[in-house]
């Protein structure tokens, strides 16, 4: 078993993880714009439930994320817009490997609960959907 400290927002998290893959393939992630560490934490997650590790110093990949929110006025309500693209690199040939895009909306009658929702709804996403996405592209 390994155990794996990571500081998001000045909170220590612990992770212990299983036995890594054969080839003890390390993944760093850099995520721009996250709100309250929400988005890495759940990257975080997906590449720990592949039996991948996350690293910094020696990884081979790099896991860059960019985060874009937009703001929509309506007439009652706020809406949220946001924009996920996610590019997995392999660090030793230079090049992505992987993408993974998505964009969600969500609204409410003020923009603070309406960024919540939205960034919450796409923390659920990766959550259901990437873990799988890395173990195809590792497996292959």
């Amino acid at each position: 078993m390994k155990k794996l400290l990571l500081v998001v927002m000045g909170i220590t998290l612990i992770f212990i993880t299983g036995n890594c893959s054969p080839n003890e393939t390390s993944i760093s992630i850099n995520i721009e714009n996250d709100r309250n560490g929400m988005i890495e934490g759940a990257f975080t997650k997906a590449v720990l439930d592949a039996g991948l590790s996350v690293g910094v110093d020696s990884s081979s990949y790099a896991l860059n994320v960019e985060i874009i929110t937009e703001e929509i006025d309506r007439a009652n309500s706020i809406f949220v817009h946001i924009y996920i693209n996610a590019y997995l690199v392999d660090l030793n040939l230079g090049e992505t490997v992987l993408a993974y895009n998505f964009n969600y909306r969500d609204g409410h009658s003020n923009l603070q609960q309406a960024e919540i929702r939205a960034y919450r709804a796409a923390e659920r996403k990766i959550n259901d959907e990437f873990c799988a996405l890395l173990t195809e592209y590792f497996n292959k």
